[in-house]
């Protein structure tokens, strides 16, 4: 009690005359304790700007972009080299012997429209398998003046058949040569 006495004392001029409401109150006047806030006060001016702080850590990789358009054709590249050669592929089939046989004839300068029929013809034991005739003339200036009226195989071999179109030079002859091919098996 000698503390509260002594607080009431000390905490005012006219201690005598004026009473403390609380035990709280004589403490903050005898032991300076800081009494209730006040009032805020009026805001002060911004402060300088302070330095920069440190980088900050890197952050997580961010999502893949849209896919670009196609780019233009780059150039053609150079040729490569050739490659190995092949294996040899197998023997075909043996078809026998082809043998050719021809026949023919000289007319000395033939009469117009007269038909030269030449004939050649296979062994009996041979097959045809092709032909042809040859009609020359021993003057070039005669060549416009044949022509070949027919050629084809025959059963056992082939044939044709030319004529002069107009009279032939004097001293002139036509040669008629047929040509068969005989297949041996």
């Amino acid at each position: 009690m000698l503390a509260l006495f002594f607080g009431l004392a000390l905490a005012s001029t006219h201690a005598p005359f004026a009473t403390v409401p609380s035990e709280k109150a004589l403490c903050r006047k005898v032991c300076k304790l800081p009494g209730p806030p006040g009032p805020t006060g009026a805001p002060g001016a911004p402060g300088a700007v302070g330095a920069a702080g440190p980088a900050g850590a890197a952050g997580p990789p961010g999502l893949p972009g849209a896919v670009g358009p196609t780019g233009a054709s780059g150039p053609a590249g150079v040729p490569g080299s050739p490659g190995p050669a092949g294996p040899t592929g197998p023997t075909g089939p043996s078809i026998g012997s082809v043998t050719a046989r021809s026949e023919g004839i000289s007319v000395p300068r033939p009469d117009v429209n007269m038909p030269i029929v030449v004939t050649a013809d296979c062994d009996p034991s041979e097959q045809v398998i092709g032909g042809g005739v040859r009609a020359i003339p021993s003057s070039p200036a005669d060549m416009t003046r044949i022509h070949v009226q027919d050629d084809g195989p025959t059963q056992t071999g082939w044939t044709a058949q030319v004529s002069a179109t107009s009279r032939f030079s004097p001293g002139s002859t036509l040669t008629v040569t047929v040509t068969v091919y005989c297949l041996l098996e």
